[in-house]
């Protein structure tokens, strides 16, 4: 696989600023329209390097799921509590906690400290169109419109397209050097220990042997966690492929991992200087490369893999470049630009399913949220409950206006339907102050709860409703015709009256 040059050992910096501003922006907004609205952003971050973002995003989310603990602990509906569905926020905040699955904890610490944050690093972390990536800023320090934000994806893209057919992927060459002959390849457990974007142990995993990714750059190692786990939440098969970051086999906590695992083949890919002259992708990575520079401890790779319990050591090299560690072998597949170096370590291949490792380090981080389970009861949805719900709701913002007004902390309350929960629920929609201000007296006089777009706001949710999508979709074809309809009435009127 062609290693990324993002994925060296020394990256230094990157703008954290955008980060907490993109995880507002819906995964469905167009490219332009991203930019626009991420570009608003003041570099003015409180962070001092990733792992203080890793930090306070874990605190925000603990803070959900306290909320939603207190929630599901209630009486509920009976007592006016209202389910707080998650925000876009709060989704894309799950989806970056879930990549900590495959995060050794113990190494997190020390490694994330070491990425900085730089408001004038070329290069900023932020979440696009649903996927964790690395974005190019230009020279007037804003995400550049130009090009597209880096990301790991098995679903679409190059390796993708790559992996559909089986028989294509069996004929690819880092399938040819690492798949041993003498195995049935579902047997067959490799380690793939420079992972970088994962697309040769994804077109391993595709051509049926298992794959673990281990991955020591701790940016490089979230952006294949995220990808990791769109693969396996919209694959309808099982994926035998696992990680753990940011780890190596050069280090204590990687032998740890791999020293109770028998491999058929470790794959080694570390990077390598790029020419001038080299593919046009390779030009478009330049400045990360500069960042990250290089892997320096080649030779310390290749000792380490020596030491594994594998039959196999598959090397990938430039088609001219000398022998790693100028250990020399006549056993070389090659391609048009690369050399796959076979070295047989005398090991005799397992005849048995080997040990892998499953799953994630220790528990699902999300596990708690998604296991919590809300009674009948609190979810029951009447006229009555929603009737009561909105009076002590809006009698509470009324008594408390003076303390919650500017922070903006004003809802309404709408039936809709929770993704989270998969149900029908009462969720909180915060509506801002002139909004909030403008129908106040008409709720509470007139028992009149409705707040303009509230129907829009319901039946949209109700899209993902497996019972109601149908019902929905057509009433809000009806709402639009409306809509459309209103505004040539008007016109009319105004028309006339001259």
């Amino acid at each position: 696989m062609w290693r990324n040059p993002v994925l060296g050992t020394n990256t230094l910096s990157l703008d954290l600023s955008f980060f907490n501003k993109s995880l507002s922006i819906e995964v469905e907004t167009t490219k332009n329209n991203f930019f626009e609205q991420i570009n608003k952003v003041i570099s003015n971050s409180e962070l001092n390097n990733l792992f203080d973002l890793y930090k306070t995003s874990f605190e925000q989310f603990n803070r959900y799921s306290k909320r939603l603990e207190n929630f599901v602990n209630s009486q509920g509906l009976s007592q006016a509590n209202v389910f707080p569905e998650p925000s876009e926020v709060e989704y894309n905040l799950f989806r970056f906690i879930e990549t900590f699955n495959y995060a050794v904890t113990n190494e997190i610490e020390v490694a994330f400290k070491k990425i900085k944050h730089d408001a004038q690093a070329p290069l900023a972390l932020v979440y696009y169109q649903g996927k964790l990536s690395i974005a190019y800023k230009n020279k007037n320090g804003e995400l550049s419109k130009t090009k597209n934000p880096v990301s790991v994806d098995f679903l679409e893209g190059e390796t993708a397209t790559r992996a559909k057919n089986l028989n294509n992927v069996r004929s690819e060459f880092v399938v040819r050097s690492v798949i041993s002959k003498r195995l049935p390849v579902g047997q067959q457990y490799i380690l793939d220990a420079t992972a970088g974007f994962g697309q040769d142990s994804f077109l391993l995993t595709t051509a049926g042997a298992n794959v673990l990714m281990l991955e020591r750059n701790p940016v490089i190692g979230l952006l294949l966690a995220d990808g990791l786990n769109r693969l396996k939440n919209q694959s309808p098969e099982q994926v035998n492929l696992n990680l753990r970051f940011p780890v190596s086999i050069t280090t204590n906590a990687g032998k740890n991992i791999c020293k109770s695992l028998n491999f058929t083949s470790v794959y080694l890919d570390p990077m390598y200087p790029h020419k001038e002259s080299s593919a046009k992708v390779n030009k478009k990575m330049q400045s990360i490369q500069e960042i990250v520079g290089l892997d320096h401890d080649t030779d310390d790779l290749f000792r380490a893999a020596q030491s594994l319990n594998a039959s196999r050591i598959v090397v990938k090299r430039p088609k001219n470049a000398p022998f790693l560690g100028n250990k020399e072998t006549n056993d070389s597949v090659k391609s048009p630009s690369h050399r796959f170096d076979l070295y047989y370590l005398g090991k005799k291949e397992s005849t048995l399913f080997p040990k892998i490792l499953n799953g994630f380090v220790a528990k699902d981080l999300l596990e708690k949220v998604k296991n919590l389970k809300v009674s009948p009861a609190q979810n029951q949805v009447t006229y009555e409950n929603l009737l009561a719900c909105r009076k002590v709701i809006n009698f509470i913002n009324l008594r408390q206006e003076s303390l919650f007004g500017e922070r903006g902390k004003y809802h309404s309350i709408v039936c809709a339907y929770s993704g989270l929960l998969g149900t029908d629920t009462l969720v909180a929609r915060r509506i801002d102050f002139d909004t909030y201000k403008k129908y106040r007296d008409q709720m509470i006089n007139n028992l009149n709860f409705e707040v303009p777009g509230d129907n829009e706001y319901r039946l949209q949710s109700f899209l993902k409703s497996p019972e109601f999508a149908e019902q929905a979709s057509k009433a809000l074809s009806e709402l639009e015709k409306k809509s459309k309809s209103k505004p040539k009435t008007k016109a009319k009127a105004k028309s006339s009256r001259k």
